[in-house]
């Protein structure tokens, strides 16, 4: 499997129960299809997956295979503390039939160091049947992806790609060196980055604002390939126009909200999550325009 293009970190539809909403799921994925995405990596950051249990994940999974239908990989996150819950999720959406998964490191304890951050993707790599992505999103896991560590890791015969998602240039440069060392798949999780990174020889980006604006996002990923610099930056600063629409309250509230304005879910957050308070709903309020505006132009 070759991972470029657009994959983004798709939300969770809750209904306001809590429990999927196993209607709106097929009707984001066309949504996403018909913009252009190359892939879905669902039960991520974005996607709450860490907040579900057991049996919440397996349905999410099992209800976004089917509704893909295998025109795209889907892409599944595994974002547990210890190696043992670890291989439990692995097993549940390789049930689930799922096309990868993506493994973040250990975030109960931070800074347990290269030695254990190894040790926990290298067990979990080797215990999964399916193709294997590493994530690196140290502002959550406090553990960090270290290039040392990529150079052993990406030399298992199931790596296939790393996200990262450190938001810091001098990082994802080492790690970009690496990957193509390897031949592994590089993905950018910034938003703000997705242009400069694609540029530099990334194979592509995952942005959460791309469940939005996937049209948006595929365009800027497809001129930013070809080299099209002032293409891709014209169309990086478009993108980050609705990417501020986050900075109203707690950005995945943000970023459920707006989407329920476009009639692709509603904006419950998994439990434990913040929600808008009446000042973030009049400044989103600022930018569903722009938000809906982008949408359109996709269409």
């Amino acid at each position: 499997m070759k991972l470029q293009g657009l994959i983004p970190p798709v939300i969770t539809p809750l209904r306001p129960d809590g429990v999927l909403d196993v209607d709106a799921v097929p009707r984001l994925v066309e949504y996403l299809i018909a913009g252009g995405v190359d892939g879905l990596f669902i039960l991520g950051t974005c996607g709450e997956g860490p907040s579900f249990t057991r049996a919440r994940r397996r349905q999410v999974a099992t209800e976004f295979v089917r509704a893909v239908r295998k025109r795209r990989p889907v892409l599944a996150g595994i974002g547990e503390t210890s190696a043992e819950r670890g291989e439990e999720a692995i097993e549940d959406l390789a049930d689930a039939g799922v096309d990868a998964i993506v493994l973040n490191t250990p975030y109960h304890l931070a800074a347990v160091g290269d030695r254990a951050v190894y040790a926990h993707l290298h067990r979990l790599a080797i215990f999964s049947s399916l193709p294997t992505v590493i994530y690196n999103i140290p502002v959550n896991t406090k553990n960090p992806v270290t290039s040392p560590v990529l150079n052993e890791i990406a030399a298992l015969p199931g790596v296939i790609g790393l996200k990262d998602s450190s938001d810091n240039w001098e990082t994802f440069e080492s790690l970009l060196h690496v990957g193509r060392r390897h031949d592994i798949a590089v993905l950018q999780g910034s938003e703000r980055l997705v242009a400069r990174s694609v540029l530099a020889g990334a194979d592509g980006a995952v942005p959460g604002i791309a469940n939005l604006v996937p049209g948006l996002a595929a365009g800027l990923i497809a001129a930013s390939r070809v080299g099209d610099e002032p293409g891709a930056m014209a169309l990086q600063h478009r993108f980050d126009a609705v990417c501020a629409l986050q900075t109203s309250g707690f950005w995945l509230a943000s970023l459920k909200a707006a989407a329920s304005r476009l009639g692709l879910c509603g904006p419950t957050l998994a439990s434990g999550m913040p929600g808008l308070d009446a000042a973030d709903e009049k400044r989103l309020n600022e930018f569903i325009p722009v938000v809906e505006r982008e949408a359109r132009r996709h269409e």
